[in-house]
């Protein structure tokens, strides 16, 4: 069972009316033409949903595009733009869709759509979720509202990935514009969503209007502007000073200022879905092939410290990077223990008594404290001899150092799977995935496994061994999950969902 223990009751309550299973209160005269700004930390490097793999980016286009399906107050799958499913066979699940539905430029929302959807991200070079949809052989259409997702074999998880959870999910895509506008496709996007696209000034915006068509109800609000404010002290400034509505990524050190304004609250999840480690490219010919080195690093950072100091509690250390919602949690892993004492002997052991040194690139404002946390774990290697220079970096070319593997022996990366299910890993640490720098063909044996085993249990158990294995090979060298930390004005009506996600369909001003 997928555990909800983290779930609020406000969060709860958007997804339902996200979900379209409460109806939307009527607009007052005030909501009527209303806006709202929105301060991100990070610019997107691209609209197409298909080819993105940050959040982001997924956090605007969340509200252009829909899914299949979303999920409801108790977390289960509900329909979006399918209204029912069911597996006709042990590998054909079938779809029926939403009828009366079409994307912003008139296109109609129908089999041949989601088809071209699926077959695009199975296809593109550029698709980010290509391994994540590896075990999907055809799409056939039934009839117009009708599709049949045939797989190689049982692949359970196919649910999951229909829900626009980020990465790896399956987004709705209009098959004629997307086709003679090509990867163009990105600089004018269009879905079935909330919201149409406007415009995007690099460096600056981007804006979105009302879709008065929208198949749940029109949005409250009728213009959203995403402003890209990566500077986390002008980011709260435009806060406190009315310029934005709402701001991501609230600092833990400016979360009592903010809360104590008299025109902002803070809302909070308890977990921010984002679980953020530092990987390391075990492909390179570096020290850190070696897994004494990389047991070594894992023992010479004090994590509790760090989340406690540095993070004021509002992250949780994690001993793999999964949440504890996510089917397949193996709880009872323990993380490495703050030993730099072993740290030290482990080094001598893998020929590096002297240490070695390196170059660790690091987002700077993406996850929480990112830059800070990175010079923290620099200081603890550096006790126990090893040199690690920090190098913040920009989002969009960190970004797209990850994507070309191109970040060093050790780096910072982040996931929030959404899909409550531990099929992550194999977007984290799989051998044929975009940012996965670390493969181990018995790793690969169980999470294949897993992904086409049908029984939940048995999933369970491969998911269970294949974390023990991560850890045991250090895999990757510490992990935490911080809550989600918005700033939010008085005037808006507006609460955080899961995680760092930003739905604004049912977004309002008082």
């Amino acid at each position: 069972m997928i555990s909800t223990r983290r779930l609020t009751a406000s969060w709860l309550t958007a997804l339902v009316l996200l979900a379209g299973v409460a109806a939307a209160p009527g607009q007052t005269p005030a909501q009527q033409g209303a806006r709202l700004t929105v301060g991100l930390s990070a610019e997107p490097t691209t609209l197409d949903p298909h080819l993105s793999g940050e959040i982001p980016a997924h956090n605007i286009a969340r509200n252009i595009f829909d899914a299949l399906l979303v999920r409801d107050e108790g977390m289960r799958l509900t329909g979006s733009l399918a209204e029912s499913w069911r597996l006709v066979s042990p590998t054909t699940y079938q779809f029926k869709l939403r009828r009366g539905v079409k994307f912003h430029n008139g296109e109609p929302f129908n089999a041949e759509a989601v088809k071209f959807s699926i077959d695009r991200q199975l296809t593109h070079p550029k698709s980010r979720a290509k391994a994540a949809l590896g075990p999907v052989e055809r799409v056939e259409i039934v009839d117009e509202f009708t599709v049949n997702v045939v797989s190689k074999g049982p692949f359970p998880v196919l649910l999951a990935r229909m829900t626009y959870a980020g990465s790896g999910s399956v987004v709705m895509l209009p098959p004629k514009y997307v086709t003679d506008k090509g990867d163009d496709f990105a600089a004018h996007p269009i879905g079935t969503g909330p919201f149409k696209f406007v415009e995007w000034v690099k460096g600056d915006r981007v804006t979105l209007e009302a879709n008065p068509d929208y198949w749940r109800a029109k949005p409250k609000v009728q213009r959203v502007t995403f402003r890209f404010v990566p500077e986390t002290a002008t980011r709260i400034a435009s806060l406190l000073n009315g310029e934005t509505d709402i701001i991501e990524n609230i600092p833990p050190d400016q979360v009592e200022r903010v809360a104590g304004s008299p025109n902002a609250t803070v809302g909070k999840t308890s977990d921010g879905m984002i679980v953020a480690y530092y990987q390391f490219d075990t492909r390179a010919d570096s020290p850190v092939k070696n897994v004494k080195v990389r047991q070594a690093i894992n023992h010479a950072i004090d994590w509790d410290t760090i989340v406690k100091d540095l993070l004021r509690g509002h992250a949780r250390r994690r001993p793999v990077p999964l949440d504890p919602g996510d089917l397949g949690m193996n709880a009872a892993i323990k993380a490495y223990p703050y030993d730099p004492a072993k740290a030290k002997q482990l080094l001598a052991e893998a020929g590096f008594a002297n240490g070695f040194s390196f170059t660790m690139p690091t987002s700077n404002g993406r996850y929480m404290e990112d830059r800070a946390v990175s010079e923290a774990i620099a200081a603890y290697l550096g006790k126990v001899g090893i040199k690690a220079t920090v190098q913040p970096t920009e989002w969009g070319v960190y970004l797209k150092s990850l994507a070309e593997k191109r970040t060093g022996p050790v780096f910072i990366i982040g996931w929030g799977s959404g899909l409550f299910d531990a099929d992550v890993l194999v977007d984290e640490f799989g051998c044929k995935v975009t940012y996965s720098t670390y493969c181990n063909e018995q790793f690969e044996d169980l999470i294949q496994k897993a992904r086409s085993e049908a029984n939940p249990e048995a999933r369970v158990k491969l998911y269970n061994r294949a974390q023990e294995l991560l850890v045991e090979d250090a895999a990757f060298a510490g992990a935490y999950q911080p809550a989600a930390l918005f700033g939010i004005s008085k005037k808006v009506d507006w609460k955080p969902t899961i995680g760092e996600l930003i739905f604004l369909w049912n977004a309002g001003v008082r």
